[in-house]
Parts: C-alpha cells; sequence; structure tokens
C-alpha cells in the first residue's frame, strides 16, 4: 500500500513519525507540502497555476499513491478528485466555528464575500468527497457527525 500524506511544513515533525511507525508495517510512504502543488484562489499567474497542477499531476502518476492524507484542508483535493484516489482529511479544528466567525468578522465587504463563498463552497466540497474524516479528539467527532451526517 502506498500513502501520500499532504500537510503543512509546521507539522512534519509530527507527520514523519507517523509516517515512520507505518513504514515498519509495509506501508510506502511520501510526504509532500501541499502549498507547492495547490494553487490560491486569485492567483492570476496562469504559468504558475499550470505548474502546480502539472507537479502534482505528475507526483501522483510516478508514486501512485492508494490513498492521500490531507493534514489540513488543501487546494490538492480538487486534483486529488479528479485522479480518482480516496483521500482522508485530519480535521484539527472546528471549520464550521471558524467559518461562521470570519463571515460575521473578516468577510464583510463584497470581495472579500466572494472568497468567503468560494472557500465555504470548497470546504463543502473537501468534506463530500473525502473518503474519511478523522477528527482528532471527540469534541470534533460529535461536531462531524452533526454537520455531516453519515459521513465515516
Amino acid at each position: 500500500m502506498k500513502l501520500l500524506i499532504a500537510g503543512d511544513k509546521t507539522r512534519f515533525y509530527h507527520l514523519e513519525g507517523f509516517m515512520n511507525a507505518l513504514q515498519k508495517n509495509d506501508i510506502k510512504c511520501k510526504l509532500i507540502y501541499d502549498i507547492e502543488y495547490s494553487n490560491k484562489f486569485f492567483d492570476i499567474n496562469i504559468k504558475n497555476r499550470l505548474g502546480k497542477q502539472k507537479k502534482l499531476k505528475k507526483l501522483l502518476d510516478e508514486f501512485g499513491p492508494d490513498v492521500v492524507l490531507l493534514d489540513r484542508l488543501s487546494g490538492i483535493a480538487t486534483e486529488i478528485t479528479k485522479a480518482g484516489i480516496p483521500f482522508f482529511i485530519l480535521l484539527r479544528g472546528n471549520v464550521w466555528e471558524e467559518l461562521k466567525w470570519a463571515k460575521e468578522t473578516i468577510y464583510t465587504s463584497p470581495q472579500k464575500r466572494l472568497s468567503f463563498l468560494k472557500k465555504q463552497r470548497f470546504i463543502k466540497t473537501c468534506f463530500n468527497n473525502a473518503s474519511v474524516i478523522l477528527p482528532i479528539s471527540k469534541y470534533l467527532e460529535n461536531v462531524v457527525r452533526k454537520n455531516i451526517p453519515g459521513k465515516k
């Protein structure tokens, strides 16, 4: 089995420990920095956007993961879904509460509201397409059950 782990560099220390434990059980793993493979919402540099998509496609083709673990919600989830590869989301916080507060405090202008709606749609799509959502606490398990009934 091959597992691709995508996350933030600040969490690599913990992800590397997890990866090493899996490799002892004959699971081939690869750890990547997700930002190097995903595009920003308002990135107008087409060459940069296409380059990151090609880089991710090449990685998926060469490594051939059976499953992908996303350490956070990331733009690569869209490309992974297109490739037909199942993915797991490691949920570290209450995304729905964060969205609620962001809408009320940060995203008040029309421009920012557009960004908020795009982010909200993206998060919903990620959770709907994820094979498994892995909350890190009992509290988050209940939050996931409430917001996404019927999801593993």
